[in-house]
Formats: structure tokens, C-alpha cells, sequence
């Protein structure tokens, strides 16, 4: 990756890729990663369980912990059964999407939050885009957001999206 990244940047700088080449590559490692089991992290699987208590047992996952329902199959995924959710309520609020669309299927469930991830990854990549293809490279082919996005689907790509878009329509606001 680290190699593949060099190379990539090392184009775009001498202008050797087109914006169209790009979007191409980042649609590919999109959809190879996008099935990628998240080896890396266990994240994904408590933002997952955060939600389905709120989604199968209608109570609140700032008072009750994957540890409170001990026969879920669902808690073996996990790591950090013991704590409360950290996660504001807008966090959950949206993994509630993934979560009631998954129809309780863990399978699906879990795909279904790593679309999510991949969706605010194409959002951040557009609004970066806007900037320059430099720039572009840069943030969609760095080893460390493809694999904590589009591997392990961990939600920092949210905050990241709604970030880069406020600074993106403020300095639209400014011109």
C-alpha cells in the first residue's frame, strides 16, 4: 500500500493521471475493500451492537452494555462488552440505519455499516476533489483511511466528511 501510494502521488504531482483515472481507482478499492472482513479493528462490531440495542431490545445503549444481554450470539464479536457506549447521539441515531435495515442478519447487518463508512469515504473524497487531484491522492489512497475506512469501517470518516464539508461551504461563503 505504502508503495502503490507513493507511486500514486508521484503521478498526480507531474499531472500523469487524469481525474477520471482516479475516481476509477478509487471505485476499484471501493468495491474490492468493501467485502473485506475488518481484521484490523472490532470497532465496527460495537457500533453494530450499540445500535441493535437500541434496534432489538428498544433500550438505550448509554445505559445498558453488551455484557446485559448475555445469550446475544452477537456479543462474541465484540471486545469491550463491559462499557457504555461512548458515542454521541448523532452516531447512533445514524448507525440505527445499517442497524433496522439489516433485518437483525449479522452478515448483513455488518456490511450494511461498512456501506456507510464507504459512502462518507466517496463524500469526503468529492468534496477533496473540489480542492485538487493532488489532494485527492493524498487522502483516498493513504494505507491508513483505506484500511481504518474501507476495511475496518470505523466512523471518524463521519466527523472527517462533516468537517471537511463545513470548511468546504465556508470557504464557498467567503467567495
Amino acid at each position: 500500500l505504502a508503495t502503490g501510494y507513493w507511486l500514486l502521488v508521484t503521478a498526480a504531482k507531474k499531472k500523469l493521471i487524469s481525474q477520471r483515472q482516479l475516481w476509477f481507482l478509487v471505485i476499484i478499492a471501493v468495491i474490492l475493500l468493501l467485502f473485506s472482513y475488518p481484521a484490523f479493528s472490532h470497532d465496527i462490531f460495537n457500533y453494530i451492537f450499540d445500535a441493535r440495542i437500541v434496534t432489538k431490545y428498544g433500550l438505550s445503549p448509554w445505559h445498558y452494555r453488551a455484557l446485559d444481554f448475555p445469550a446475544d450470539l452477537w456479543i462474541r464479536f465484540m471486545h469491550w462488552t463491559h462499557r457504555l457506549t461512548p458515542y454521541p447521539p448523532f452516531w447512533i441515531g445514524l448507525s440505527l440505519i445499517p442497524s433496522f435495515l439489516g433485518f437483525g442478519k449479522f452478515t448483513l447487518t455488518l456490511f450494511l455499516f461498512k456501506l456507510l463508512a464507504t459512502g462518507f469515504y466517496i463524500g469526503c473524497c468529492k468534496i477533496i476533489s473540489k480542492l485538487n487531484q493532488t489532494a485527492l491522492v493524498l487522502f483516498a489512497f493513504n494505507p491508513l483511511v483505506i484500511i481504518e475506512t474501507l476495511v475496518n469501517g470505523h466512523m471518524e470518516i463521519v466527523m472527517i466528511f462533516f468537517a471537511l464539508l463545513a470548511i468546504y461551504l465556508t470557504g464557498r461563503r467567503l467567495l
